[in-house]
């Protein structure tokens, strides 16, 4: 269609202009968008790709920390209930004990009387 592996426009005084688009040596494409603070890159062999350049880290990479991200906080709050549900279960088996050997003790006095 566009016949350009990347293209790019920015709106400029009502008109759309292209983004300058450079073919490097290793055949990668790219262009920059000063708007997004964002650049852009097509290569062949690893397709299309964004690099945020404050950060200098790819948008991939972002959403990849970022998945991770979620599925690690996913685990400690399971782990967190986990925790929680067993801290409840063991303070319930102590009370129960404690009253086991209340009982167990009021028995004894009754008896004894």
């Amino acid at each position: 269609m566009y016949e350009q592996p990347l293209i790019g426009e920015r709106l400029v005084n009502v008109v759309y202009k292209p983004h300058l688009v450079l073919t490097k040596e290793d055949g990668a494409v790219t262009s920059y968008s000063e708007l997004l603070g964002l650049a852009f890159y097509w290569r062949e062999e690893r397709g299309f790709d964004i690099l945020d350049t404050e950060k200098n880290i790819t948008i991939d990479k972002v959403e990849i920390d970022r998945t991770a991200r979620m599925a690690a906080e996913a685990r400690i709050a399971r782990a967190e209930a986990r925790l929680a549900k067993q801290a409840r279960a063991d303070a319930s088996e102590a009370r129960v004990r404690m009253l086991q050997d209340t009982l167990e003790r009021l028995r004894r006095q009754q008896s004894g009387q």
